[in-house]
């Protein structure tokens, strides 16, 4: 029984090590340098382009106030801020793709893993950067969802229609109660739309394209841009 019970010990004792070691491991795969460049990089992508997307009343007015112009240029002025942040995000990622490809989830674990992709989702590059974020979603560094995204954004800024219906355009209208400019949203074009929902649960969306705009706070409707390709 003494025998058993020190059997026991020492293997527990044993496995808690082992399980300390793999543990240590795990996490030392994790660059926390560049990990924490990632973070800084996706709190700048969001510092205006959040604020930008909920603006009251109050806000307007007092924005307009602090920068000197009209309430009704106060969401251009706010996105114009925010491409300067921008232009110098993707120079960040540029460089750190050159040196380690495409930051995943191996490099920099979950949550940060999404950083660059927002930075190049919101750049003029996607064409240069989409086959890299193709191949770090077969390598399961990144949501394969996300790339869905990314392919749809290719598409549409390329006059072509979309696939799982993931991208937006809107038109500037003026709230007449609050005076507010902001655009009015309506999905791209979508190609086989009857199929749409299929294809986004095949490639891992959780929702149909009819809950994703009303997460979107938007409604469901598609609607060829003026500026459509022919």
């Amino acid at each position: 029984m003494i025998r058993s019970m020190t059997s026991f010990r020492t293997f527990a004792i044993v496995a808690l090590v082992l399980l300390t070691s793999i543990c240590k491991a795990q996490s030392s795969k994790i660059d926390v340098k560049i990990k924490g460049q990632l973070d800084s990089i996706g709190n700048a992508d969001q510092l205006y382009r959040a604020l930008a997307d909920k603006l009251t009343h109050a806000a307007v007015d007092s924005l307009g106030k602090r920068f000197g112009i009209p309430s009704d240029s106060v969401y251009d002025h706010l996105m114009s801020l925010q491409s300067i942040i921008d232009s110098t995000n993707l120079n960040a990622i540029s460089r750190i793709i050159k040196e380690y490809g495409y930051p995943g989830k191996t490099l920099v674990g979950e949550h940060t893993d999404v950083v660059a992709f927002y930075v190049i989702q919101h750049s003029s590059q996607i064409g240069k950067y989409l086959p890299l974020l193709q191949r770090a979603a077969k390598e399961k560094e990144l949501n394969p969802a996300l790339v869905a995204m990314m392919e749809d954004r290719h598409l549409t800024e390329e006059g072509n229609e979309q696939i799982y219906g993931t991208q937006l355009w809107g038109n500037p209208v003026k709230d007449s109660v609050t005076g507010v400019v902001k655009p009015k949203y309506y999905f791209y074009p979508i190609r086989d739309p009857q199929s749409v929902n299929l294809r986004r649960k095949q490639t891992g969306f959780e929702e149909t394209i009819e809950e994703y705009a009303k997460e979107m706070g938007v409604v469901f409707e598609i609607k060829r841009p003026w500026w459509w390709k022919k």
